[in-house]
């Protein structure tokens, strides 16, 4: 075979190669890589306006960088999707029935801060982080 023909071979193949996996990869979700930020969190979240109450606490996970409620720390019934990237910087909603809960910040080390909302009823606030068995 020549070397033109070798490389067209070579070429083809890649396409079809690359073409037959595009079913595999769009039927699978795509994998996030583990962030120094995976583990055990509390969040101590307190309201600076509004009539919500005034301090809660929840025990979040971070597992592949992505954010859970960690059911077996707490009586609460809530979900918490979201994430955190290999920078820290988190995005996280959490929802309770029907109040849903929009918060963004930044975790550093073992610790961090940040800000939520909650628009429906009017309430925002700062929330602050602590790795928990750090």
């Amino acid at each position: 075979m020549s070397t033109a023909g070798m490389q067209s071979f070579v070429r083809t193949g890649l396409v079809a190669v690359g073409l037959a996996a595009v079913p595999l990869t769009l039927a699978t979700a795509p994998a996030i890589a583990a962030t120094p930020y995976d583990g055990a969190w509390r969040v101590e979240v307190v309201t600076q306006a509004g009539t919500c109450d005034r301090v809660h606490g929840y025990n979040l996970r971070v597992v592949n960088g992505r954010i859970e409620y960690d059911r077996r720390d707490s009586a609460l019934e809530f979900s918490a999707s979201g994430n955190v990237d290999r920078r820290g910087r988190v995005a996280v909603t959490i929802v309770r029935g029907a109040d849903r809960v929009n918060a963004r910040g930044q975790l550093s080390g073992n610790d961090g801060t940040g800000s939520w909302t909650l628009p429906a009823r009017g309430c925002s606030g700062r929330w602050q982080a602590i790795r928990r068995g750090a």
